[in-house]
């Protein structure tokens, strides 16, 4: 019963059903270690797990988001609109990630999710947004004074929402929205899943393996083709 009234005061579905699948998982170990008999989780009926996203945002609601951010969260957020990268990539950029002369983010193995380092060309558009602010030390987005990768999602989220009225999205739909549009720019499909740094480009691990060239001019030129049409809403 605590159990139950515990999970049934977190609010988030996707948030509930992790917690509910993390405490289950914790006392089949107790009970393993013999801290306890029984798992009281065994018969409980877990909480659903939350139906895949679909949101895919239109061009006026990219417009609307572009036009309502200030500074340092609209250069964050531009950059993903305009890239379609992870917001941890983004908000977890340094300088020493940046090749200012070949136009290209560098971003090690160890902040993508795929745990393989990611190459990306960007734009003049892109150049511009990272004009507009600089953080602290080489951690590019950082608050001041703070050293550390921007995580004030949530506050900023709420506010940009308030004053576009806009609702039930998340960043992480920007990401699908840049996939999505690709089509429209004709972008292939292998060249979408290489910029998105999908972890197997193309389907096939085989081609992972053996497939070394790295697309650099295909992927730069999608991202001008998406640079322009984001920047075309305007």
């Amino acid at each position: 019963k605590r159990i139950l009234d515990s999970l049934d005061r977190i609010s988030g579905q996707s948030e509930r059903a992790h917690a509910a699948r993390a405490l289950k998982t914790f006392l089949n170990w107790c009970v393993q270690r013999e801290y306890l008999e029984q798992n009281p989780m065994l018969a409980m009926k877990m909480p659903k797990e939350p139906d895949a996203r679909e949101r895919v945002l239109t061009d006026d609601e990219l417009k609307a988001i572009w036009d309502a951010l200030h500074p340092r969260f609209a250069a964050i957020v531009r950059i993903l609109m305009l890239t379609g990268q992870r917001a941890n990539q983004i908000a977890s950029l340094r300088l020493s990630w940046i090749n200012a002369k070949k136009m290209q983010f560098a971003f090690p193995k160890e902040i993508m999710k795929a745990g393989k380092a990611h190459t990306l060309p960007f734009g003049e558009e892109t150049v511009r947004q990272l004009g507009l602010v600089r953080g602290c030390g080489d951690l590019y987005f950082s608050p001041p004074g703070l050293n550390r990768p921007f995580s004030a999602w949530s506050k900023n989220k709420v506010a940009l929402d308030k004053k576009i009225e806009l609702t039930h999205w998340t960043i992480h739909d920007l990401r699908r929205t840049w996939s999505t549009n690709a089509p429209r720019l004709d972008i292939a499909p292998d060249i979408t899943e290489r910029v998105l740094a999908h972890s197997t480009p193309g389907g096939s691990r085989i081609a992972a393996v053996y497939n070394h060239y790295h697309y650099e001019p295909q992927m730069r030129d999608a991202i001008l083709k998406m640079e322009a049409f984001v920047t075309g809403l305007r």
